[in-house]
C-alpha cells in the first residue's frame, strides 16, 4: 500500500509541478471533510467548499483544495488514499504539493447537533498545530453560519462579528412570539439578532398562560427556547355555559322523545283505545316543557360563552419567603 501512495504522490507532484511552482511557499492544502453518521455526501461537498473559502480568508495564504488536486490527477484514487486521520499520507501529499500546512476534519450529526472537527497539520514536521471541535444546533443553515468562526479560531484569527440566532418553539404550536416588545410571528420561529445581548422572549397563545424568558445570545451563537404552555383555568361563565348548553340540549332531546310518544298515544286513541287520551296529553305537555326549557338553557349557555373574557383581566405574580426562611415561594394569581 505504501508504494502506491508514493507512486501517486510522485504522479501528483509531476502533474501539478507547474501550478505549485507559481504558488507562494506559504500555502495551505484543505482536504474534503470526512462524512460521519447522519451526513450525506452532498452536504459534505457543500460544507467542504465553505471550509476551503473560510481557510483562504483567514489563513491569508494560497489554498489548494482536494478538489483541485483530484482534477489535476484526473481521478479519485488520490482522495481514497487519505482519510481524515491519516496524517502520514497528508504529509506526503502536502510535501509533494509544496505547501507547509494542511487542514482536515470530519462532520457528523448527533440528534439535533452538527458535530464538526477540524485540525491543522504542519506538513514539514507532521505535527498537529491545532484542533477545534464544535457542536452546532439546528439546521444546515445554522452550521453554514457558524463555520467561518470555527475556521477563524483554528487559525487564531478573530472572526468578524456575526449575527446571533434565536429559535423558539412551543407546545402546542402556533403560539405568538414577542422579542423585546416586537411581535415577530408564530412558533416555530427563527430570528436573527445583530451582535450579542440579552433578549426578553414572551410566548403566548389564547387559552394558555404566557411564558416569559430571558435569553443571552453571544455574537455568532445560537440559542434555542422550547416551552410547554399550560392551559388557563376555565372562566366561570365558560364552565356554566357548558353546563347550561349541554343540559338544554339534553332537555330538547327529551322533548323530541316526548313528541314521538305523544304521536304514538294519539294513534292508539284514534283506534278506539280511549284510555290513552290522558297519556297523549301528558306526553304532549312533557314535549312542550322539554323544548321550552331546553331552548332557554341553550340560549343561556351561548350568552355565557359570549360574555366570558378570552384572557384573564389581571395577572399577579407574588413572591414570599418560605416558612423555614431558606427559600422563596412564588405564586401566580389570575383574576377575571
Amino acid at each position: 500500500m505504501k508504494q502506491y501512495r508514493v507512486l501517486w504522490t510522485l504522479i501528483a507532484a509531476l502533474l501539478v509541478c507547474s501550478a505549485t511552482a507559481q504558488a507562494a511557499p506559504g500555502g495551505v492544502m484543505v482536504w474534503r471533510l470526512e462524512p460521519k453518521t447522519g451526513v450525506s455526501e452532498a452536504d459534505i461537498d457543500s460544507i467542504s467548499g465553505i471550509v476551503v473559502a473560510a481557510v483562504e480568508q483567514y489563513a491569508g495564504q494560497k489554498v489548494l483544495s482536494e478538489g483541485d488536486i483530484a482534477t489535476m490527477v484526473r481521478g479519485e484514487e488520490l482522495r481514497q488514499q487519505c482519510g481524515a486521520d491519516d496524517t502520514s499520507c497528508m504529509v506526503e501529499i502536502g510535501m509533494a504539493m509544496g505547501v507547509p500546512q494542511a487542514v482536515s476534519g470530519d462532520l457528523g450529526r448527533v440528534g439535533s447537533l452538527w458535530v464538526v472537527n477540524l485540525r491543522r497539520i504542519n506538513v514539514r514536521t507532521a505535527e498537529v498545530m491545532g484542533r477545534i471541535s464544535r457542536q452546532v444546533p439546528g439546521q444546515i443553515e445554522d452550521l453554514v453560519m457558524a463555520l467561518p468562526g470555527v475556521v477563524a479560531e483554528l487559525f487564531g484569527v478573530k472572526a468578524p462579528t456575526l449575527p446571533g440566532l434565536i429559535t423558539v418553539d412551543a407546545e402546542p404550536g402556533g403560539a405568538q412570539v414577542q422579542i423585546n416588545g416586537r411581535i415577530l410571528g408564530q412558533t416555530p420561529l427563527r430570528h436573527t439578532v445583530k451582535g450579542g445581548g440579552t433578549y426578553t422572549v414572551i410566548v403566548s397563545k389564547p387559552g394558555y398562560y404566557p411564558e416569559k424568558r430571558q435569553l443571552s445570545v453571544n455574537a455568532g451563537d445560537f440559542s434555542t427556547l422550547r416551552v410547554e404552555l399550560r392551559p388557563l383555568p376555565m372562566h366561570p361563565y365558560d364552565k356554566w355555559g357548558h353546563v347550561a348548553f349541554w343540559s338544554g340540549l339534553g332537555l330538547a332531546a327529551f322533548g323530541g322523545v316526548s313528541t314521538y310518544m305523544a304521536y304514538d298515544s294519539a294513534g292508539d286513541n284514534k283506534a278506539g283505545d280511549f284510555g290513552d287520551a290522558s297519556a297523549n296529553r301528558t306526553w304532549s305537555g312533557l314535549a312542550i316543557t322539554g323544548y321550552s326549557l331546553g331552548a332557554a338553557a341553550m340560549i343561556t349557555g351561548v350568552v355565557l360563552w359570549v360574555l366570558a373574557p378570552d384572557e384573564p383581566q389581571t395577572t399577579n405574580l407574588a413572591a414570599a419567603p418560605t416558612e423555614d426562611g431558606e427559600g422563596v415561594m412564588v405564586q401566580w394569581a389570575m383574576a377575571w
